[in-house]
């Protein structure tokens, strides 16, 4: 175990370079302050996070959409800086609320994410041309999703309109 998050950004980006690793894909509640900055630019260190940003940055943002009764939710891909949450924005999906229940809700948004996530590592693999997107509201996938959503199975068999576009 580390004994600090010095150490643990330490040793990630010493395991990282070592693996030739060239990107750096961190999930929602991933802050990284340290040796993970200086290991990856932000041109190959991008996050997923669970809001619409700019609104809601930082931790608790799906709780707070929540709360606020938020009619579009969703989650955005943007570069990682070392201001929280406020990097260039790569992709979104944007999720009309139809949930009451915070567990639905969530369930919803996560796999929406999971799913846009998934998208954008393949483009970035796949070399495609990746461009910052406007702060407009559309239902569904900006950009467009590259990988076939047919072809994915969901792991709550009871809805299967998760995806919305």
């Amino acid at each position: 175990m580390y004994s600090d998050r010095v150490q643990f950004e330490r040793e990630s980006a010493r395991y990282l370079l070592e693996n030739n690793v060239e990107y750096l894909f961190l999930s929602c509640n991933i802050i990284i302050k340290h040796d993970l900055f200086k290991a990856f630019t932000d041109e190959k260190l991008f996050n997923c996070h669970p809001s619409l940003l700019p609104n809601y940055v930082g931790f608790g943002a799906v709780q707070k959409a929540f709360e606020n009764g938020d009619f579009f939710y969703g989650a955005t891909i943007h570069k990682a800086t070392r201001e929280i949450d406020l990097g260039q924005r790569f992709a979104r999906v944007v999720i009309k609320r139809q949930d009451s229940d915070f567990k639905l809700y969530t369930h919803r948004l996560f796999v929406n994410q999971a799913v846009l996530f998934l998208d954008f590592v393949a483009k970035i693999t796949f070399k495609m041309n990746i461009l910052p997107i406007n702060d407009n509201i559309m239902l569904g996938f900006t950009p467009c999703l590259f990988i076939n959503t047919e072809e994915i199975s969901f792991f709550h068999a009871n809805d299967k309109k998760l995806i919305q576009e």
